[in-house]
């Protein structure tokens, strides 16, 4: 990277922006005056300043400002992410830390206590990966934040537990023994259903492995979409760049700080109702932090929909962009929505990310012995890669461009049912080639290297052609 510079009294952090960030610099700076003045154009209240000076006297006994300073936080520091650098920038202008060495760029990432300790911060994940991002890989961070720090590839974490540590690091180069604690609330909820009670032969069993193989949007009649989505999500395969967006999500919100794990461990849900508000579906800032909404916790995962949901023209809108995007104080704020769809009942304006459509009455009422989501779950992962191979997306992702390119376009022997469907007007272009998507999807499945005509006769039936006449 690019030596940075910061003045003698300054310090790097990051300015949090959804689940990504940019480098900011505290500075602090001697006025002729004897008053404190705190340059922001952020959110931030003024009131952690004076905590951040709390926890300074109590680390440093007598310590004084010893007149006048200006300090500069042009970083969003309503989740107090920036009160280490604050700390730093303040004793570095004291003369209590050595000035900053370029040759050694430091981020500080911390709230900290009117007590001189650190405790958990909201966004660490988050805001680590914007720093490396940037090139800045050395970070301190709160121990107890430390595993999902590490979690970041190519990063030197410090991990600290209170400020008297982080002085003596930069004073003298002595790396905190500080232990990881974890804040021993446990394991995170999942919500998750095992496939187990499912018996071999029966529909939802085939229906959730097609989708979650090649990531096909679906809609259920006759049962719980959000018991659908619990099922799927315990089968669903997510990349490591999936997982990676997903645990930012989950660090933004204190997912992570609450739990003290690395990142996500299962696959991330989110459910909209005819009740869920417009805050709750997209996000909102309360006090200027970002909060995400059902579509962005359900990214890279499952999202139930009721069909009778307010604002599922916005919805759809999301889902088509792939992120939710807000503006506030002049600040861009990005957060990723890619989930998979489970609409209950009939889609609506969600239709044309509609590919299975199944009647589900039939569910089962006793637990059966059935393979478990472990086992299903490593079938669908190598169904997956296979379409990966092939095309670089899931099946439920490719273009129409390429699935009727000369190189994929199935031969009419394997297509004459769904064809001769269109000819008479009772399945659509659309229809036709989401029937073609699913029937790659099953060709993975069962291992074989091209659909047959077995395959589109059961993706047809999947489609749920035969049971709504819906040519859509």
């Amino acid at each position: 990277m690019n030596a940075r510079s910061a003045p003698a009294g300054g310090a790097f952090t990051i300015n949090p922006h959804g689940i990504t960030g940019t480098p900011a610099t505290i500075t602090a700076r001697r006025l002729d005056h004897p008053w404190l003045d705190l340059n922001t154009t952020l959110d931030n209240d003024e009131t952690f300043v004076q905590d951040v000076f709390a926890a300074i006297r109590d680390t440093i006994a007598g310590w004084q400002p010893g007149g006048g300073m200006s300090i500069d936080v042009h970083s969003n520091n309503t989740t107090r992410i920036a009160d280490l650098a604050v700390a730093v920038a303040v004793l570095r202008l004291t003369g209590d830390i050595t000035p900053y060495d370029p040759a050694t760029p430091v981020t500080f990432l911390g709230r900290l206590r009117d007590d001189g300790g650190i405790g958990s911060t909201v966004g660490i994940r988050a805001a680590v990966s914007a720093a490396v991002d940037s090139g800045m890989t050395t970070l301190v961070v709160p121990s107890l934040n430390r595993a999902e720090a590490e979690a970041v590839p190519g990063t030197h974490v410090i991990a600290v537990s209170n400020l008297s540590e982080v002085i003596a690091y930069l004073n003298n180069g002595t790396t905190p023994r500080t232990r990881y604690t974890s804040p021993g609330i446990g394991a995170m909820p999942s919500g998750i259903v095992d496939m187990a009670d499912l018996p071999a032969d029966h529909r939802l069993r085939r229906v959730l492995e097609v989708a979650a193989a090649g990531a096909h949007s679906l809609s259920v009649r006759g049962t719980s979409a959000a018991g659908v989505a619990r099922r799927l999500a315990g089968i669903l395969p997510m990349s490591p760049r999936q997982h990676d967006e997903a645990s930012r999500i989950q660090s933004v919100i204190g997912i992570l700080a609450a739990y003290g794990g690395p990142g996500i461990d299962h696959t991330p849900m989110g459910h909209i109702s005819e009740s869920t508000t417009f805050e709750q579906i997209f996000g909102q800032f309360p006090d200027g932090s970002v909060l995400p909404g059902q579509v962005s916790m359900a990214h890279a995962g499952v999202l139930s929909i009721t069909s009778d949901t307010p604002h599922l023209s916005h919805v759809a809108d999301a889902l088509r962009r792939g992120e939710v995007v807000w503006r506030h104080h002049d600040q861009t704020h990005r957060l990723p929505a890619a989930p998979q769809c489970i609409v209950a009942d009939k889609p609506s304006i969600l239709s044309p990310r509609i590919a299975i459509r199944q009647d589900l009455t039939d569910l089962p009422t006793e637990p059966h012995d059935g393979e478990t989501s472990t086992v299903v779950a490593a079938q669908i992962r190598a169904a997956r890669q296979t379409a990966l191979d092939r095309w670089k997306l899931p099946n439920g992702h490719i273009p129409l461009s390429v699935l009727r390119s000369r190189s994929w376009r199935l031969p009419p022997s394997v297509t004459f049912i769904p064809d001769a469907f269109v000819e008479t007007g009772c399945l659509s272009l659309r229809a036709h080639s989401q029937a073609l998507r699913i029937a790659w999807t099953l060709a993975d499945l069962d291992g074989s290297t091209t659909p047959t005509a077995l395959h589109v006769e059961e993706a047809l039936y999947l489609r749920g052609l035969a049971e709504t006449g819906d040519a859509s």
